[in-house]
């Protein structure tokens, strides 16, 4: 028997060494050599993948695996997919046949993982790629792509794609804090953080000593230690660090990011509103909540070590640098008193923003004229249908905002509440301190509401005193 395999074995040998010199003597190849030579080869390749307990994802330009995904990271995975396509010629597609196993990317695949990380390996027969938040997921399907597709780890190729069979890969991350209770980073403010960002650098602080009974060391940049490449500081807000700078990069008004790299974590918006949604992110993401008993593992905080999120909020720009692109429109029916109510809002919105707001009736700009960006004034001939149970009711339908009223009286609740949100908004997304005069004469170049704002009330029964 052991000598039948050893004649075997030096046949293959010979016919292995008469197909790489005529390869490399230049010499004329038969067309049933290389035929013989792509399928030696092909035999070597599977051979040696199943000495190397190696799966195959694809064998022979056929799938051996199902894909099934739960639809969170729709483009990731098209991306990921295609990235495979351009690497073997073969479509992973999805596929209801049980009979496959199953390559899955979705959300909660294993109980075995935190907030902070993720994990790409077997679960029974089937290949998963999963994590606990959609932002995480992404990170797990980049990590695939770079490491088994393009990466050192890549076993590919035309028609076949194998992955070990003892892959059980986590994503790394560092500990918040140590063992013994001991913080390990260290929160980063800007010196000059405004009234908004300081309340977001707080509440972020707030949350990991929710989290975790912990208050992490909170330091203003103004403090630079001798070691800051290797400090671990999580940085809230423009600081003077370079990874700031970096991360601030592209911003507008309605957008912010998250940056984690090794030992610093970069949280970062253009004005103190958005940092606080950035924070109420980051928080989302990595300080769950302790349990109800206050033990468990969600007191070991820990980030990834890696980690990118760059988010923009739909928002209606009222006004920037003294320029507003809206328009208000009142109903050409409305009466004097109406009037008087809108030259009054018209006033005290100029003064708020320093941006000239202009009024014209609906018979005066037609709809057909009009760029959409509108504030309307009662029930204008472009009014969307917006029905309401109350006196007055604010109400936002694509980039135009209604302001309904049954009266002059509920039109004057209306348009105060109206400039209320302007100057609540414009307060939190502008670096000013409050007025010493007039509650609303404070120029703040930058308002945006968010698209779902919306409005209601009743005019009260009795005034009072």
């Amino acid at each position: 028997m052991k000598k039948k395999w050893f004649a075997w074995l030096a046949m293959l040998l010979s016919l292995c060494l008469l197909f790489s010199s005529c390869s490399a003597g230049g010499a004329f190849e038969p067309a049933l050599f290389q035929v013989a030579r792509a399928s030696f080869s092909s035999f070597f390749n599977k051979a040696t993948n199943l000495l190397s307990g190696n799966r195959p994802l694809f064998l022979d330009d056929a799938c051996r695996f199902s894909l099934v995904t739960d639809g969170t990271c729709a483009e990731q995975v098209d991306a990921t997919v295609n990235a495979i396509l351009a690497k073997t010629g073969v479509d992973l597609k999805s596929s209801t046949d049980d009979s496959n196993p199953k390559f899955r990317i979705g959300l909660d695949l294993t109980d075995s993982i935190t907030n902070a990380d993720y994990y790409i390996g077997f679960s029974g027969e089937d290949l998963i790629v999963t994590a606990k938040n959609e932002p995480m997921l992404r990170q797990a399907l980049l990590y695939f792509e770079a490491t088994f597709i393009n990466g050192s780890r890549a076993n590919l190729g035309d028609g076949y794609f194998y992955i070990p069979e003892d892959l059980a890969c986590f994503g790394e991350k560092n500990d918040l804090i140590d063992e013994e209770g001991s913080p390990l980073y260290t929160i980063i403010y800007p010196e000059n953080a405004d009234k908004t960002s300081s309340a977001a650098i707080g509440s972020l602080r707030a949350s990991i000593m929710a989290a975790s009974g912990v208050n992490l060391t909170l330091q203003s940049d103004f403090f630079t230690p001798d070691n800051v490449e290797e400090s671990r500081e999580i940085l809230v807000g423009l600081t003077n660090r370079e990874e700031s700078a970096a991360a601030a990069t592209g911003l507008d008004h309605a957008s912010y990011r998250i940056e984690i790299s090794g030992n610093k974590v970069v949280i970062v918006a253009a004005n103190g509103y958005m940092l606080q949604k950035a924070v109420d992110r980051f928080t989302e993401l990595f300080i769950p909540p302790r349990s109800a008993d206050g033990s468990g593992e969600e007191n070991r905080l820990a980030l990834p070590i890696s980690f990118s999120l760059f988010y923009t909020e739909s928002v209606l720009l009222l006004a920037k640098d003294r320029y507003t692109p809206y328009t208000l429109i009142y109903a050409s029916d409305i009466d004097t008193n109406g009037i008087n109510r809108i030259d009054q809002f018209v006033s005290t919105f100029n003064r708020i923003t320093g941006a000239h707001l202009t009024a014209a009736s609906d018979a005066q700009v037609s709809a057909q004229a009009a760029t959409g960006k509108e504030i309307l004034i009662g029930k204008t001939n472009r009014s969307p249908d917006i029905t309401s149970d109350t006196d007055w009711s604010i109400a936002v339908s694509g980039e135009r905002i209604q302001v309904s009223a049954g009266s002059t009286t509920a039109l004057r609740y209306a348009l105060n509440a109206l400039l209320q949100q302007i100057y609540e908004y414009g307060m939190k997304q502008n670096a000013v301190a409050e007025s010493n005069g007039h509650p609303m004469a404070i120029d703040l170049p930058l308002v945006f509401f968010p698209t779902d704002i919306a409005l209601q009330g009743n005019v009260p029964t009795t005034t009072p005193r």
